[in-house]
C-alpha cells in the first residue's frame, strides 16, 4: 500500500514534468527559414522559329559570364549552347559563329532534327555573333500565286557590319525572291541595295519602310530558268549594328509586273502594327514583312500565315517576320512597345494564257 512519502514524490514529479511541458509551450516557435531559390545563370530564348511546328532553334546564354565593351559599357554573353527543335522539318544545315571563332556547320537530313549543340571548345560571345538556317530545297509548283516556301534566314549581331552575306541556296526555276530584311543603326536608319549570284535573276526592286534608325526592306527578283546555286547580298549605306533576313520565294506570279499594290507603316512604340491594302484580286497573295526591337515573339494578324520569324541574335536584338494571306488588313501584334516598321505588298498572278487561234474552214 502506497505510503504518504511515496504520493507526495508522484504528485511532485508529475508537477515538475507538467511545469516543463507549460515551458516549453511558452517558447515562442521555432520557424525553419524558408528554401531560397537560387537565381537562373542561363537564359534561352527563340532565335529563329519556322511554323507550323517545323523548326524552331533556341540559344541559351550565361549571365554569369560575359565580356563588356571597354568604351560602351554593353554585355557580351557568353552562349553555351543552341538547342534544335525541328519535329516536321526536312533536312537543314545552321552554321554560327562570332568575330573571333571561324562559323561551324552543323547538318542534318532525312530525320526528326531534335537535338541541342553544347559549346564546350571555343567561347562564343554574344558580340559579333551571326547565324544561318538553311532548309533542303523542294520545289514551288506552279498555279495562282503560291504561298511562300522558306529558302533561308539568318542574322548578325556583330554591330560595324557594312554589308551581310547569306549562306548558298538554290531556288526554284522561274519563281520569284521575295525577301525580308531589317538593319538597325543610330538614327537615320541606312540604305539597303541588293545583289544575287544567281544564274539569269533579274533587277532587285524594293518596298522600304524606316523608323528610328530601323529600315526594313520587302525586296524582290525574278529567278531565271536554270538559276543554280548562289548567295544574296545585301550592302548597306552606312555601318549597322543589328540585321536580320528571312529568305522566301513563290510561283504562280506575273513574272513582268509582279507589285499589284504595296503599303508601309509603322510607329516608335506601341505593341500592334496594321497595314491596309485596297484589295486582293483572285489569284493574288499579299504577303507582309515587319521587324521589332526586343521583342521576345510576333503575333500573326487573325487571318494571316507566319511563314518565318528571325532575330539577328545579341542583346538587345532585332527582330523580322514574314506572314502572308489574302485580306486586305496585315496586321501584328507583341508584347514589349518599341519602335516597329513594316511593308506589305500584293503580288499579282500570272495572267491567264490567251487561247489559241482557231481556223474554221466551211465548205
Amino acid at each position: 500500500m502506497p505510503t504518504t512519502t511515496n504520493r507526495w514524490l508522484r504528485w511532485a514529479c508529475f508537477g515538475a514534468a507538467l511545469g516543463l511541458l507549460l515551458g516549453l509551450l511558452s517558447q515562442p516557435s521555432i520557424v525553419q527559414p524558408a528554401s531560397v531559390e537560387q537565381a537562373a545563370t542561363e537564359i534561352e530564348s527563340v532565335l529563329f522559329s519556322w511554323p507550323p511546328e517545323k523548326c524552331t532553334i533556341y540559344q541559351t546564354v550565361d549571365v554569369t559570364d560575359f565580356d563588356v565593351d571597354s568604351i560602351t559599357g554593353e554585355r557580351y554573353h557568353r552562349i553555351s549552347q543552341f538547342r534544335i527543335d525541328c519535329p516536321e522539318a526536312r533536312g537543314a544545315s545552321f552554321n554560327f559563329g562570332n568575330k573571333e571563332n571561324s562559323k561551324r556547320i552543323t547538318s542534318w537530313s532525312n530525320k526528326q532534327g531534335n537535338f541541342n549543340i553544347p559549346i564546350f571548345v571555343s567561347r562564343i560571345t554574344e558580340e559579333g555573333f551571326s547565324w544561318n538556317f538553311t532548309p533542303e530545297h523542294v520545289d514551288v509548283k506552279p498555279g495562282s500565286v503560291s504561298n511562300p516556301s522558306l529558302l533561308m534566314s539568318g542574322g548578325d549581331a556583330t554591330g560595324t557590319q557594312t554589308s551581310n552575306t547569306t549562306a548558298a541556296f538554290t531556288p526554284t526555276a522561274n519563281s520569284l525572291l521575295v525577301v525580308g530584311w531589317v538593319t538597325v543603326k543610330t538614327n537615320p536608319p541606312t540604305t539597303h541595295s541588293f545583289t544575287n549570284t544567281h544564274v539569269g535573276s533579274g533587277a532587285w526592286a524594293t518596298v522600304d519602310s524606316t523608323g528610328l534608325g530601323d529600315r526594313i526592306s520587302q525586296a524582290r527578283s525574278q529567278v531565271g530558268a536554270s538559276p543554280g546555286s548562289g548567295t544574296i547580298t545585301n550592302t548597306y549605306g552606312g555601318a549597322v549594328t543589328r540585321s536580320a533576313w528571312i529568305i522566301a520565294e513563290v510561283t504562280g506570279h506575273d513574272t513582268t509586273t509582279p507589285l499589284s499594290e504595296s503599303n508601309t507603316g509603322g510607329a516608335t512604340t506601341g505593341t500592334t502594327l496594321s497595314i491596309a491594302l485596297g484589295g486582293i484580286a483572285a489569284g493574288n497573295l499579299a504577303i507582309g514583312t515587319m521587324s521589332i526591337r526586343g521583342a521576345a515573339s510576333v503575333t500573326a494578324g487573325a487571318d494571316e500565315t507566319e511563314l518565318a520569324e528571325a532575330t539577328s541574335g545579341g542583346s538587345p536584338n532585332v527582330r523580322t517576320q514574314m506572314e502572308y494571306g489574302t485580306t486586305t488588313t496585315i496586321n501584328w501584334s507583341w508584347t514589349g512597345s518599341d519602335d516597329n516598321v513594316g511593308v506589305a505588298i500584293e503580288y499579282a498572278a500570272a495572267p491567264a494564257a490567251a487561247p489559241a487561234s482557231q481556223i474554221i474552214f466551211i465548205d
